[in-house]
């Protein structure tokens, strides 16, 4: 996936533009939402980190990628 390249080489507006491109190609899913999340924190962004990590928790409905809950508890208002 070329939008973790991008956010592992610290590329965090890059990244973000990749998963904008995929979202149009293909729609929202689990990854992208979480992917977008994690830039979103990294370019300071927490605001829209949140909403990214709802969308994320909306999709993960058995509650397998524990981090969503991890980070909305470190940087979301309650």
């Amino acid at each position: 996936m070329i939008a973790s390249t991008y956010y592992e080489s610290g590329k965090f507006q890059a990244a973000l533009d990749a998963t904008d491109m995929m979202v149009k190609l293909g729609g929202e899913n689990l990854d992208v939402s979480y992917g977008r999340s994690l830039s979103y924190v990294k370019l300071n962004k927490i605001r829209e980190a949140c909403i990214e990590l709802e969308k994320a928790d909306q999709f993960d409905k058995d509650n397998e990628l524990k981090e969503i809950d991890v980070m909305k508890a470190q940087h979301c208002i309650k």
